[in-house]
């Protein structure tokens, strides 16, 4: 057995399986993992997964309704950001984030950011009904723009389907995990959005800063053959300092992000 298989069903003994059921009882029994793994070419090894889908909503507050990106003015109709994980970075208004990956703004005619916050959990100045897609559990960064008098707003929604957003981000306060691998997944006709970078932000405690770039039109068709989905493979240790962000086309109104978890442990403190 090689040296990474070992390792991963060295993470996976803890972990009970209830496939089968105890022939006294009826209940489910509990058992270890005892199976043999091997790694699979071209595939990164990972213990866990889980998705992170990013959405557009427009919202015309003067006719008050949900409308399409193509039914905003000319001058709205640009990219602007979506941030991701980040906890340190929140609690402090994302100021880092919107510093190095920015809102467009300036004034009349382009969006200007107003407020984020976790749906079912935070106060908003915004009404829900304006982003009726939104669940208990998503962030939401919201932004504004004015045009001809009429206001409009950018909502831009992060949703995971395996456990709520919210929840995902409080633990990186106690919790770091590796991943390996970012399956980026557009539309097939919107794949002009793979051409948009990820910057990796990571802040210090006193805000020290460093940051680096993937461009994710480098890893289309490494696996999938398909010019809308990038399989990226990292090294990327996520904790409460680490910040992804990226620039989001107007037009674009669900981005998935596939990644895959190596490894996890609570951090501890150093006495």
């Amino acid at each position: 057995m090689k040296k990474s298989d070992q390792m991963l069903l060295d993470q996976l003994e803890g972990y009970n399986s209830f496939d089968s059921l105890d022939p006294v009882t009826g209940r489910a029994e509990s058992k270890g993992v005892n199976a043999a793994v091997a790694g699979v070419a071209g595939n990164p090894l990972f213990k866990s997964q889980f998705n992170l889908r990013m959405t557009n909503v427009y919202y015309d507050v003067t006719a008050a309704a949900v409308i399409l990106a193509a039914a905003l003015p000319a001058a709205l109709q640009v990219d602007n950001p979506v941030y991701i994980f980040g906890n340190a970075d929140r609690e402090g208004a994302y100021q880092k984030a919107k510093q190095l990956i920015p809102f467009v703004n300036g004034g009349a005619g382009f969006w200007n950011f107003v407020e984020f916050g976790i749906v079912g959990r935070d106060t908003f100045a915004t009404s829900s009904t304006h982003f009726p897609t939104a669940v208990d559990g998503d962030m939401v960064f919201i932004s504004s723009g004015v045009v001809a008098a009429n206001t409009y707003e950018r909502i831009a929604i992060v949703h995971c389907p395996q456990v709520a957003y919210g929840n995902l981000l409080a633990s990186l306060s106690s919790d770091r995990f590796i991943a390996n691998m970012i399956r980026y997944t557009v539309d097939a006709t919107l794949t002009a959005q793979l051409s948009q970078q990820i910057r990796i932000l990571r802040q210090s405690l006193f805000g020290k800063t460093t940051d680096d770039n993937i461009d994710p039109q480098t890893y289309i068709g490494q696996s999938a053959f398909n010019s809308n989905i990038s399989d990226i493979p990292v090294e990327l240790g996520v904790d409460k300092n680490t910040i992804l962000g990226t620039q989001v086309l107007y037009n674009v109104t669900l981005i998935d992000w596939t990644i895959t978890v190596y490894t996890s442990k609570k951090l501890q403190a150093v006495l």
